[in-house]
């Protein structure tokens, strides 16, 4: 949570591929695919006007099998991180960690952590 860019609550549209990013080159590519999810609060951060696009990856292989794959309707807390480091060169919002993706039951848990990281 600590280094996380953005928290929101919210429900995940469509599903497909992520738009404007190249295909995979590789075994070990992500293989992107993008959320469109409909914000209904913002727990961390700021979140853009209208939809949010957030990148996960469509690979299932070694390197990506634990990473979320978001589906429609999904109704979530979602942990967002930007690319930092520039290791993708995408911009925009990721789910990378099992973690990044929490169940609506951990909210108030998620809020008083953010509470104490803020201190």
């Amino acid at each position: 949570l600590a280094d996380s860019d953005l928290v929101v609550v919210g429900t995940v549209g469509k599903t497909g591929v992520a738009e404007g990013i190249q295909p995979p080159k590789g075994e070990h590519d992500p293989n992107w695919l993008e959320a469109i999810v409909k914000v209904e609060s913002t727990q961390k951060g700021l979140a853009p006007e209208g939809p949010l696009r957030v990148l996960f990856a469509g690979n299932n292989d070694s390197r990506w099998y634990r990473a979320p794959k978001l589906h429609p309707g999904e109704r979530a807390v979602f942990i967002l991180h930007t690319d930092k480091t520039k290791t993708f060169a995408i911009e925009g919002y990721f789910v990378l960690d099992p973690y990044d993706v929490r169940p609506l039951g951990e909210r108030e848990h998620i809020q008083a952590l953010l509470l104490k990281v803020k201190k």
